[in-house]
């Protein structure tokens, strides 16, 4: 099931099973990225209680960017919540994903140098 409108369908299907409304849909195709940065100012608005996504990595590919939006969305108070599963991504995972991201300190800062040459703020 890896078309969009496939994801959104099941996605929606399992928002109606848990009792809860479709707010809004967040999607990156056509610009990579997009998505993501929509969906966090709408967190940091406050637009819902809740996200789900299709697959954790729509939270970033790099660790330490996984590490941050999930840290970020738990601080706007958004629950996280994965496609097909009543359980949020807690703050257990977070903490543990901080944890090993402070133990791998030199791939951050290589993401940082990364990032920079390229031109990106973060």
């Amino acid at each position: 099931m890896e078309a969009v409108g496939d994801q959104f369908a099941f996605m929606e299907a399992t928002v109606d099973r848990l009792g809860g409304d479709v707010a809004e849909h967040f999607s990156d195709l056509g610009r990579p990225g997009e998505g993501l940065r929509a969906l966090m100012r709408a967190a940091y608005l406050g637009r819902f209680d809740r996200v789900m996504a299709w697959s954790l990595d729509r939270f970033g590919w790099a660790h330490v960017d996984l590490v941050a939006t999930l840290t970020t969305l738990r601080d706007t108070g958004a629950r996280v919540t994965m496609a097909g599963t009543d359980e949020d991504v807690d703050g257990a995972y977070v903490a543990y994903s901080i944890s090993l991201a402070a133990a791998d300190s030199d791939v951050a800062r290589r993401v940082r140098a990364a990032r920079r040459r390229r031109g990106e703020a973060r």
